[in-house]
């Protein structure tokens, strides 16, 4: 059995917290000025403002994907890394797939 230490229960926290806090993106997004509009209202009207957003977006989601590809081996025991890393592959691109879909429902809702 691996032993979870307090560095391990630390990354894991933050891991947490930081994937919580992505979720203020979506709003943002939202209103941004992307074209065609017709329910919501436009807050970031700057091509900059947009870009900076998907930048922080873009950063934030290749950190946590890198920090959690990673960390899931060390987490496990040996005998179980290769289905760990397994279902990691697995859950992003069921995740990839699936904001992908959710893309075509957002963009209704602009």
């Amino acid at each position: 059995m691996v032993a979870v230490t307090i560095e391990h229960r630390i990354i894991i926290t933050v891991l947490v917290i930081i994937s919580i806090f992505r979720f203020i993106f979506i709003p943002l997004i939202l209103l941004c000025n992307v074209q065609p509009r017709h329910h919501t209202a436009v807050v970031f009207d700057q091509d900059y403002q947009y870009i900076l957003i998907l930048l922080l977006f873009a950063l934030s989601n290749g950190y946590l994907t890198n920090i959690t590809t990673i960390f899931v081996t060390k987490v496990v025991e040996d005998h179980e890394k290769e289905t760990a890393s397994s279902a990691i592959t697995i859950f992003l691109g069921l995740g990839l797939t699936v904001g992908s879909a959710l893309s075509l429902v957002i963009v209704r809702l602009i």
